[in-house]
C-alpha cells in the first residue's frame, strides 16, 4: 500500500494501556510494562499506530517480543523499527539488533506501522512483553443479555464461566480477554436444556478444566476439558446410566485429583483420577455399610506436605479427620478427636460442599464443633493440637491463610468481635485488633501477605472503614474511611498484590477502586459508569495476569464482562 507524502489526519486517538498513579510510585505492584500505542486515521480505512514500549522494571530487558491481537479484521501492511509476523489477528513483533535493549526505570523503545481494515478499528487490548502481560486500564470484553455465573476459574490462557445465551440453556464458556476469544467451549446437553448448575463449582486440575455435568444421556458426572470443543468429555460415568454421582469438592495435590462421588455400590466416597477415565477410581470405601448411612462424605481438604487431610465419617468413629497418600492402603483415619461414634465435625448432607481446611506455616487449621476452638495440625497426631479455646456461643471464623500467618475473628469472653493471628502455635496466637461489643470485622481478604478487611459497627452502616494488617499490632491501620459513603467497600479481591474493591465515595457511584494498604495509594480505578451512576459487579476474581469482573452499568438491559491488568 502506497500512504501519500501528505495525508489529511481525520482522527488522532491515544490509547496508553497503563494506569498509574504519580502520588505514591515507589509502590508500584503489578505488570513492570507500559505500551503507548498512538493511532492517527487516514483515509479509506486505514490508520498509522507509534508504538512506545516502556519498561518501568528495575533491570533492563535484553531482547523482546511484544504480541497482541486485533479484535477486529486489521491486517499490518508494512512496519519498521521492529522485525513482525501476523497470524490472522495475532500479532508479533520482535526487536531488530540496534533496538534489543530496553532500559530500566522508564527506558523506552518504538516501532510504528501501517494497517487497513474492514468496517470498525477497535484497539487491541492483550498486549504481552515477553509473555508478561502489559498494564491495561479496565476495558469491556464482552457485552452479554443475560448474567454469567459459575464461580470462574482460570486454567493456562482462559477463564472459564457458567452462560445461558438463550439458546443453549447454561453451558461452559471460555475467555481469554478479548471479545473474538469470549466463546462457547461446548454445548454439552445439546437444546436449551442446561448441563450446569450454579451450586457445583469447577476446579482447576494441572493444565484442565473439571467440573459436573449433565449431558442429557448422564446425570450429574465429571467431566474434563482442555478448552476445546473436542477436549471436552465426559471423564468418568461414576453411576451408569441417567443416575448422578454427585461429584464434587474437587481437590488437586501433587498425586492427582481428589473429589467426592456416589456410585451405586458405595454411596459418597473419596475418589481420585489422573485426568483419564482408567486413572478415575474410587480410592477408598472409608463407610463401608450403606444400609446404615449412604457414605463417608468426604470434604473440607487441606494440602500438607505430601497428604491431604480431610473429614469423613465411618461406622465406627462418626465424623472425624483423615489422611491420604493417594492410595488406598495410605487412606486412614488421621485422629478421632470425640472417640466413639460421635462426631467431632457435624454434617449437613443436603447442603455438602464443604469449605477447605486452610493451610499455613506448615500447619493446617481447623474447628471441630465440639469445642470450638481453633486447632493446628503438623500432620502429625502428637502435633495435633488446640491452640485457641472457644467462646461460646461464637467458635473463631472467617480462617484466612497470608503468607505464613493465619488470620481469624473471634468473640472474648466480653463476647467483643476481635482479629486475631497465629503462627500455628499457642504462643504465637494473639489478639490483632478489637475496638468494643458493637465492633464487627468482615471481608477478610489476603493479599501477599497483609490482610484486608472492613471494619463496621453493629446498626450504624454509615461508620464503616478498610484497613489493613501485617499481624502486628503497630501494622494494624485504617486505610481509608468510608463513614460518609453512600455504599459500604465490597467484593475485596486479591488482584495479584494489589487489592480491588467496590466503593462510593459519593460523587461517582459504586465503581471499581484499588489499594496498596497506603492512603495514597487507595482511590478509585476508574468511573465505568459515567456520573453518580453505579457499576454493579456480582463476581470479582484474579486469574492469568488479569482481573475480571462481571456486572451491568446503573441497572441497565445489559451485562458486562470487564477486564484489567494491574
Amino acid at each position: 500500500m502506497l500512504i501519500p507524502k501528505k495525508v489529511c489526519i481525520i482522527f488522532l486517538f491515544i490509547l496508553v494501556v497503563v494506569f498509574t498513579n504519580s502520588a505514591d510510585p515507589g509502590k508500584s505492584t503489578g505488570s513492570p510494562f507500559e505500551i503507548v500505542y498512538k493511532i492517527t486515521d487516514l483515509p479509506s480505512n486505514n490508520f498509522r499506530a507509534d508504538v512506545a514500549v516502556v519498561n518501568h522494571g528495575p533491570f533492563p530487558v535484553e531482547g523482546w517480543t511484544l504480541t497482541w491481537s486485533f479484535p477486529e479484521d486489521q491486517r499490518i501492511r508494512t512496519l519498521w523499527k521492529g522485525r513482525w509476523k501476523q497470524t490472522e489477528y495475532r500479532v508479533k513483533v520482535k526487536n531488530t539488533s540496534w533496538n534489543k535493549i530496553i532500559p530500566a526505570k522508564g527506558g523506552k523503545v518504538y516501532f510504528s506501522f501501517y494497517v487497513s481494515y474492514g468496517q470498525s478499528n477497535a484497539g487491541p487490548v492483550d498486549f504481552a512483553l515477553n509473555d508478561v502481560l502489559c498494564r491495561r486500564d479496565a476495558y469491556t470484553v464482552k457485552v452479554f443479555e443475560r448474567p454469567a455465573y459459575g464461580a470462574p476459574v482460570g486454567v493456562k490462557h482462559n477463564v472459564f464461566f457458567h452462560y445461558d445465551d438463550g439458546l443453549h440453556g447454561r453451558e461452559l464458556w471460555k475467555s481469554n480477554g478479548t471479545s473474538r476469544g469470549t466463546m462457547l467451549v461446548k454445548d454439552i446437553r445439546p437444546g436449551p436444556a442446561s448441563a450446569l448448575k450454579p451450586t457445583r463449582p469447577m476446579a482447576r486440575f494441572r493444565d484442565f478444566l473439571v467440573f459436573p455435568a449433565n449431558d442429557g444421556e448422564h446425570e450429574m458426572e465429571p467431566w474434563i476439558s482442555d478448552g476445546t470443543e473436542s477436549g471436552t468429555t465426559l471423564l468418568k460415568d461414576i453411576y451408569p446410566g441417567n443416575v448422578y454421582s454427585l461429584p464434587m469438592n474437587f481437590k488437586q495435590w501433587d498425586r492427582g485429583l481428589f473429589f467426592a462421588a456416589w456410585d451405586p455400590a458405595c454411596g459418597q466416597e473419596l475418589w481420585t483420577s489422573d485426568g483419564t477415565a482408567q486413572g478415575t477410581r474410587l480410592l477408598k470405601n472409608i463407610f463401608d455399610d450403606t444400609n446404615v448411612f449412604d457414605g463417608s462424605w468426604p470434604g473440607s481438604f487441606a494440602g500438607l506436605n505430601d497428604k491431604i487431610y480431610f473429614q469423613a465419617a465411618d461406622e465406627t468413629h462418626g465424623r472425624e479427620l483423615w489422611q491420604s497418600d493417594g492410595t488406598p492402603e495410605g487412606t486412614k483415619l488421621f485422629l478421632d478427636l470425640m472417640p466413639g461414634p460421635e462426631s467431632t465435625f457435624s454434617f449437613f448432607p443436603m447442603v455438602p460442599l464443604f469449605p477447605e481446611m486452610p493451610a499455613a506455616n506448615g500447619f493446617f487449621f481447623f474447628v471441630p464443633d465440639t469445642d470450638n476452638g481453633l486447632w493446628a495440625s503438623d500432620g502429625t497426631t502428637e502435633g495435633t493440637r488446640r491452640i485457641k479455646a472457644g467462646e461460646s456461643p461464637c467458635p473463631p471464623q472467617d480462617l484466612t491463610a497470608a503468607g505464613d500467618k493465619l488470620f481469624f475473628t473471634a468473640h472474648d469472653s466480653n463476647q467483643e468481635h476481635a482479629l486475631w493471628v497465629t503462627d500455628g502455635t499457642e504462643a504465637g496466637t494473639r489478639l490483632v485488633f478489637k475496638n468494643d461489643r458493637e465492633t464487627l470485622l468482615t471481608c477478610l481478604t489476603r493479599v501477599g501477605d497483609d490482610l484486608f478487611f472492613r471494619y463496621e459497627r453493629f446498626g450504624q452502616p454509615d461508620h464503616c472503614s478498610l484497613w489493613v494488617s501485617d499481624g502486628s499490632l503497630e501494622g494494624t491501620r485504617m486505610v481509608k474511611d468510608f463513614s460518609m459513603s453512600p455504599a459500604r467497600p465490597s467484593s475485596l479481591t486479591d488482584g495479584g498484590g494489589i487489592l480491588f474493591f467496590m466503593a462510593d465515595d459519593g460523587l461517582h457511584g459504586k465503581e471499581l477502586w484499588r489499594s496498596d494498604g497506603s492512603r495514597t495509594g487507595t482511590f478509585m480505578v476508574q468511573d465505568l459508569t459515567p456520573g453518580p451512576g453505579d457499576t454493579g459487579v456480582y463476581e470479582m476474581f484474579f486469574s492469568q495476569g488479569r482481573l475480571w469482573f462481571f456486572g451491568r452499568m446503573n441497572l441497565g438491559e445489559n451485562y458486562y464482562l470487564w477486564a484489567l491488568v494491574p
